[in-house]
């Protein structure tokens, strides 16, 4: 992308220490068509611009700056700080680290794997815990699995035609083991990030240890099996399990964590019916297949 020259004039006007001759166009944390990202280099580090480019995106970035003050106090992980903070704009000093990808872990020993398992427990059960002032949402377990259940048709309808008899069976198997009990779908909304993939989480090679999660343009108060079953997709059932140590209540989480972690392929193939949705059919490319099936005991 070419940095449009009013980004560059609002960039100047908002910090006039930074010089915009080092900047380039970039997402540190993977792709977003919701806002634009521009990265400035400084002598105290390279700065992350993010610009919102639709009013749903400036409402969400309101809501993800006071997020990010209220984790800031209680995350014992680097989160981002932003500084410049306007209604379509916001930027924070970059976060150094890689990707933590599920190979990375898996060429790691057994105690570097429990030492990232157990940070990323601790910062979890702290995001899951902090307390909030905002409305929570105004939704019933009944409510919950009617969503579900609701979406159950639509599957049969747009991709039972196009698979297998034993994909099929698949689908029906996890839908019916969630849907036969009636408190399956019970949960107290609490603080997540929803949207945990590879590129959110990095990891710092020196000390073998993570440097920072990022963005919360997604985050909300709902179920927080959400935040765990995507954490399932990417890494697996068997890495996040070693979190217990450090968020020991996320063991009851897990039978829902299982069911949403194995729906997204599901999602990923539905949403890649959709026009111009094509892409989706190549999300769950370099996922990790390690979750227990049936969902549950």
């Amino acid at each position: 992308m070419d940095i449009p020259a009013n980004y560059l004039e609002r960039i100047r006007a908002l910090r006039p220490d930074l010089t915009t001759e080092s900047a380039a166009s970039g997402h540190p944390d993977g792709d977003s068509s919701d806002n634009d990202v521009i990265i400035v280099g400084h002598p105290d580090g390279k700065w992350v611009f993010r610009f919102a480019r639709t009013d749903d995106r400036r409402q969400r970035m309101v809501f993800e700056t006071r997020v990010l003050d209220l984790l800031r106090e209680r995350a014992a992980m680097p989160v981002p700080h932003p500084v410049v903070r306007e209604a379509d704009v916001m930027a924070y000093h970059w976060i150094e680290g890689e990707p933590l990808t599920p190979w990375l872990i898996a060429s790691l020993d057994e105690a570097a794997q429990q030492r990232l398992a157990d940070q990323l427990g601790a910062f979890l059960r702290a995001l899951h815990s902090t307390p909030s002032d905002e409305p929570l949402p105004d939704s019933s377990p009944d409510e919950y699995r009617a969503y579900f259940a609701e979406r159950l048709p639509r599957v049969r309808e747009t991709l039972y035609p196009r698979v297998m008899a034993f994909q099929r069976e698949w689908v029906e198997r996890l839908f019916s083991d969630a849907l036969r009990d009636l408190a399956f779908f019970e949960y107290q909304p609490r603080l997540i990030h929803n949207d945990f993939k590879v590129c959110h989480i990095l990891y710092d090679a020196g000390p073998q240890r993570l440097s920072g999660v990022l963005d919360f343009s997604y985050a909300c108060y709902a179920d927080p099996a959400i935040d765990i079953g995507n954490l399932m997709q990417w890494y697996g059932e068997t890495f996040v399990s070693r979190m217990f140590t450090t968020y020991p209540e996320m063991c009851a989480l897990m039978p829902r964590a299982r069911f949403i972690a194995l729906l997204c392929e599901v999602d990923w193939l539905m949403q890649g019916m959709e026009p111009n949705g094509e892409h989706w059919f190549f999300a769950n490319l370099a996922t990790n297949r390690d979750i227990r099936f049936p969902i549950l005991p």
